[in-house]
């Protein structure tokens, strides 16, 4: 299970015995969400930012970019490989990877 915290780190659990097993300096700011997609995962900030990462090696692939405050969620479609960034103030930049 992969889940993050308020210093950025994202924090790899085994599901086998609940403990924490890696922790990797993923963002800038607080982890806000953390989003599953085939191989990869996507993992929203604070610190204005969506990182796309490597399921299988952990490694960061790419950043996404659009937008000077917090990001809250990020959504990523089933169908099609596409990525929302969600804001308080309702915008959505799209990014279709």
């Amino acid at each position: 299970m992969i889940g993050g915290d308020t210093a950025g780190r994202l924090c790899f659990w085994s599901l086998g015995s609940g403990k924490l097993e890696a922790a990797v300096r993923g963002h800038e700011d607080a982890v806000t969400r953390v989003r599953f997609q085939g191989g990869r995962f996507f993992s929203a900030s604070c610190d204005s930012t969506i990182k796309e990462w490597d399921l299988r090696t952990m490694t960061c692939l790419r950043v996404l970019r659009g937008h000077r405050g917090p990001v809250r969620d990020v959504q990523v479609g089933d169908f099609f490989l596409s990525v929302y960034m969600l804001f308080d103030h309702k915008s959505t930049p799209y990014w279709g990877l």
